[in-house]
């Protein structure tokens, strides 16, 4: 998505208030309902033009990858994430990319089930 092509200076400023806005209700809350409205949105805008832009969506992905408690939402955006880099044919931004070192992997509890594998 390039927001450049499209907006003036200051609705820039204005689009980065609020995708802020946005990441933080995300990081503070990611199991309400409109979570993933909310990350399919930032989640294009990873690959914005505008670096500072890029930057709070970066961010906001990384404190839900830090946040998620239950795993539902960072699996979603992890998807997400995966799809949207294949559509663009992997060319991406390198901040795109440098999110998945946020990702915390948890291994199986200890049990009859792990043995399975």
């Amino acid at each position: 998505m390039n927001v450049d092509e499209h907006i003036d200076k200051d609705v820039k400023e204005e689009w980065v208030i609020a995708v802020r806005c946005l990441g933080e209700l995300l990081r503070t809350a990611s199991h309400f309902n409109f979570s993933w409205n909310i990350v399919s949105l930032i989640v294009p805008l990873m690959n914005a033009d505008d670096e500072k832009l890029r930057a709070v969506c970066c961010g906001a992905i990384e404190a839900v990858f830090d946040n998620d408690t239950r795993g539902s939402t960072t699996l979603q955006t992890v998807k997400l994430i995966g799809q949207f880099v294949k559509a663009k044919s992997f060319n991406v931004h390198n901040e795109v990319n440098s999110n998945w070192i946020s990702l915390l992997f948890n291994p199986p509890p200890p049990g009859p089930q792990s043995n399975q594998l």
